[in-house]
């Protein structure tokens, strides 16, 4: 039964990351992987549903442990061997997650400026960063400025288009 429901879940995933529902195969992904820790398949699905939304460890994490799980012709080998072989890129978007946790500290002491500028360096090391564009949005909400909010919307939602921070 639990086997049943992990692939329930899994094929509810695949189904929300092919409209580019990211957020809710992320969900769905999450519990499919509960119910049965040995899908690899799903495992898989999830570190790419968490690449797209430029969150690198997170994909890595099941990508490693998916690839511990089932050895031969596991694509999760490749995506792993694909981040280490551009170890530039991946040092990049470790970077971009440092500045967007740096911007986070600023804007809880109030330093919004210095928060702007680490979100920047966030999306230009990391494009697809949607938690670094869902905060980059606030901020200019904060500002008032209301187009370059709107920018940042249309982005998350051109990668995530159930996102619901965007959509809120």
């Amino acid at each position: 039964k639990t086997r049943n429901a992990s692939i329930r879940f899994y094929n509810k995933g695949l189904e929300q990351a092919k409209v580019r529902d990211l957020t809710g195969a992320e969900k769905s992904l999450e519990q499919s992987v509960l119910f049965d820790k040995n899908n690899y398949i799903a495992r898989n699905l999830l570190g790419l549903v968490y690449h797209e939304k430029g969150q690198i460890a997170d994909a890595l994490k099941h990508w490693i442990v998916s690839a511990s799980i089932h050895q031969d012709n596991n694509p999760a080998s490749y995506y792993i061997e694909t981040l280490r072989k551009d170890g530039r890129k991946k040092e990049k978007k470790n970077d971009a997650v440092r500045f967007y946790n740096q911007a986070i500290s600023y804007l809880q002491q109030g330093s919004d400026d210095l928060a702007l500028i680490q979100l920047k360096r966030a999306l230009d090391y990391n494009k697809n960063f949607v938690e670094a564009c869902n905060l980059m949005t606030l901020c200019c909400l904060q500002e008032k400025n209301f187009d370059r909010a709107s920018y940042f919307i249309q982005k998350v939602l051109k990668i995530d288009q159930y996102n619901p921070k965007a959509l809120k």
